[in-house]
């Protein structure tokens, strides 16, 4: 099955590429939204342990879909400024390695705005059972793989959130399932794409 994409470069050396991978997560998302698109993936092909790196990269198997997605206003304008550079349409190499680039929900329950509303949660649940809440020990063993976080906003809530993301090396089969933004989880979205290090 073959695979296109597009490539899109932070210019600026003062760029957070971790704000600017978010806001183009937040297009992918809105785009796949308003024209119901399924099996659109995103890639990060300078991924490292210290950083996301200065390139995002989106992937599906209609070129002429991508060609439209790489049209929103938000590339084009990033580009007029000389923010971006954005790549033609290319076709993937058969043999590229297939990654994924996880969600993990789970990583967000550590931190403090997470611990604090679910608690209010089972506090509030409790008291509906007419039952006291006590608290699970915590756990401080468990481990996470390393992530990057990419804050993010709900199209329905407004809300701020962050996507903290994994990567992991995928069999080579050609998967297209992935979430509204363009990332895999380990239930339904199990989308592959590939792994673009060195060939950009």
């Amino acid at each position: 099955m073959a695979q296109y994409c597009f490539v899109v470069r932070y210019l600026t050396k003062e760029a957070n590429a971790n704000v600017l991978a978010g806001k183009c997560l937040s297009i992918l998302h809105g785009f796949v939204a308003r024209h119901n698109v399924q099996g659109l993936g995103v890639t990060f092909p300078d991924w490292s342990d210290r950083t996301l790196g200065s390139k995002i990269a989106f992937v599906h198997e209609d070129p002429s879909l991508l060609a439209r997605f790489s049209q929103q206003r938000y590339f084009i304008g990033m580009s007029d400024f000389g923010f971006f550079s954005v790549s033609e349409i290319i076709k993937v190499p058969e043999k590229c390695i297939q990654v994924r680039f996880l969600r993990n929900q789970h990583y967000s329950k550590r931190f403090a705005g997470s611990v604090r509303r679910r608690i209010d949660r089972l506090k509030r649940r409790a008291a509906e059972r007419g039952e006291e809440y006590v608290p699970k020990p915590h756990n401080p063993e468990t481990e996470y793989a390393l992530s990057h976080s990419i804050p993010a906003k709900s199209r329905s809530t407004r809300q701020e959130f962050m996507l903290h993301i994994q990567k992991e090396v995928a069999e080579n089969e050609i998967i297209h399932l992935f979430n509204g933004y363009g990332l895999s989880d380990r239930t339904c979205a199990i989308g592959t794409v590939p792994e673009l290090k060195g060939l950009l």
